[in-house]
């Protein structure tokens, strides 16, 4: 998938999935009802990965029904 090719481990929520880079970052998609994306723009939902906004070190993601954890050092 774009933007995907350096992943280094993937999760799931309800309706959105999420993708820890290697480097620390983090990339998202799907439903953004509740702002889960961490885009910054609840309500715009995403087909394609986008980067996380002011999210960086990240180790771990983890969705839920409307919401993402992230661990980072």
């Amino acid at each position: 998938m774009i933007g995907l090719d350096n992943a280094s481990s993937i999760s799931g929520g309800t309706t959105h999935s999420l993708a820890v880079l290697e480097g620390g970052g983090a990339r998202s998609w799907g439903d953004s009802q509740y702002g889960q994306l961490g885009t910054g723009n609840s309500g715009t939902d995403s087909d394609v990965p986008v980067a996380v906004k002011n999210l960086a070190g990240v180790t771990n993601l983890d969705g839920g029904y409307g919401f993402a954890l992230a661990a980072a050092q």
